[in-house]
C-alpha cells in the first residue's frame, strides 16, 4: 500500500488506530523550524478525497505551535489532523481553508464549515472544515476541542453534503 493510500485508511478508519502513517522517506512527521512554518515550506501528508486535494500540516496527536498577530507564542496538540483544502482561498485572511480531519471516522457524507471570527474584534477571520464527524454539533464540540478552553473565535457551523461542499469552494468560499 502507498503512502497516500495508507493515509487515506487510516484517516478514515480502515486501519487499525495503531497503523501509523509515514513520511515519503519512511521516517515520522518531522518538527518544522519557526522560519518553515511561517513560509509554510516543509514536507507534508498530502492526500485526494472527494474530488478535493489536501496538505495536512499537523498529524493528530502532534504539536501545532506559532506566535499570534500580537506577539504571545502558543502551543496546542492537536486532536484531529490539520491541514488545509489545497488551491482554495479562504474569504478572510486570504489564504487555503484549513481543515481537521477525524483520524478514526468513516467517508463522511457531510462536511461542517466552521465561520471564525476574530476573538479580538469579532470580526469574520476565516473557515474552518470539520471531515469526518457525523453530526454539527459533534463537528463544532470537535473544533471547540482543538483550541484553548473559553476559546471566543467560534461565529457559527454551516453543514454541506460533499457535492454542495466542492460547489461552495468553486463559488470562493461565499459567506454564511
Amino acid at each position: 500500500m502507498n503512502k497516500t493510500a495508507q493515509f487515506i485508511a487510516f484517516s478514515f478508519g480502515l486501519l487499525s488506530k495503531e497503523a501509523e502513517p509515514f513520511d515519503v522517506d519512511g521516517s515520522p512527521p518531522r518538527e518544522p523550524s519557526d522560519k518553515q512554518k511561517v513560509a509554510g515550506n516543509y514536507k507534508k501528508d498530502h492526500i485526494k478525497w472527494g474530488g478535493m486535494q489536501f496538505a495536512i500540516e499537523n498529524r493528530a496527536g502532534t504539536t501545532r505551535s506559532g506566535v499570534d498577530k500580537h506577539g504571545h507564542k502558543w502551543s496546542t496538540k492537536m486532536p484531529w489532523h490539520y491541514g488545509y483544502i489545497n488551491r482554495t482561498i479562504s474569504g478572510g485572511d486570504r489564504e487555503a481553508i484549513d481543515v481537521f480531519l477525524k483520524p478514526d471516522s468513516k467517508s463522511p457524507f457531510m462536511i461542517y464549515i466552521i465561520k471564525q471570527n476574530d476573538p479580538a474584534t469579532s470580526r469574520f477571520d476565516e473557515y474552518k472544515c470539520m471531515i469526518g464527524w457525523r453530526t454539527k454539533q459533534e463537528a463544532v464540540d470537535a473544533y471547540h476541542k482543538a483550541y484553548e478552553r473559553g476559546w471566543k473565535g467560534f461565529a457559527g457551523c454551516l453543514a454541506l453534503p460533499v457535492k454542495q461542499f466542492r460547489k461552495w469552494l468553486r463559488q470562493g468560499g461565499p459567506s454564511f
